[in-house]
C-alpha cells in the first residue's frame, strides 16, 4: 500500500507510516524508512517495546506514538498486527474523530515479519470496521471481530 501511494504521490494527501516492533533490532526496511522520510508530505514514526543503543525511535508501545502524531478525522487508516494493538489503536483513532468506515483491518496471521517483509495475500482476511457484523462503534465498551478475536474485555 505504501509503495502504491508513493508511486501516485500527487493523488494522495499526507502519508503517515507508523511501525512498531518488539525489540529495536527487529526493525526491517531501515533503508525504506530513511527514503520514505525524504518524500514530501510523508512522516515515519517508529517504536520499539525494548530499545537499543542509538535507537532513534520511541521506546514503548507503538500506540503511544498517537499522542505525538497529528491524527485528523479525515484520515484513512490501515492497521495490521497483533489484535490487542489493533484494539488499542482503534479506540484511540475513534476517540480522535477518525470515522469507523475509514479504519481498515488486516487479520492476516502469517505476516512473515521476521523474514524480510510482509506478504500481501489475496485471500487475507481484511475488513473495514463498520462493515463487519458485530462491530461496535464509539461509546461501546469493546470491539468485536471475526470469531470474537477483537472482543475487548468489559
Amino acid at each position: 500500500m505504501i509503495n502504491y501511494i508513493l508511486m501516485r504521490r500527487s493523488q494522495f494527501g499526507r502519508l503517515v507510516v507508523v511501525q512498531g516492533v518488539k525489540h529495536a533490532q527487529d526493525l526491517i526496511w531501515r533503508e525504506r524508512y530513511a527514503y520514505w522520510r525524504t518524500v514530501p508530505r510523508t512522516e515515519v514514526w517508529l517504536a520499539a517495546d525494548v530499545g537499543a543503543p542509538l535507537w532513534p525511535g520511541h521506546v514503548g508501545r507503538v500506540t503511544e506514538l498517537f499522542d505525538r502524531i497529528d491524527i485528523t478525522p479525515d484520515m484513512a487508516v490501515l492497521l495490521c498486527g497483533p489484535e490487542i494493538m489493533m484494539i488499542t489503536a482503534i479506540r484511540q483513532l475513534l476517540a480522535r474523530g477518525v470515522a469507523p468506515e475509514s479504519i481498515e483491518l488486516s487479520m492476516e496471521r502469517n505476516m512473515q515479519c521476521g523474514h524480510g517483509g510482509l506478504r500481501a495475500l489475496p485471500d487475507r482476511p481484511a475488513f473495514r470496521l463498520p462493515r463487519r457484523p458485530g462491530v461496535r462503534v464509539p461509546g461501546d465498551r469493546g470491539l468485536a471481530g471475526p470469531q470474537g478475536i477483537l472482543r475487548a474485555p468489559p
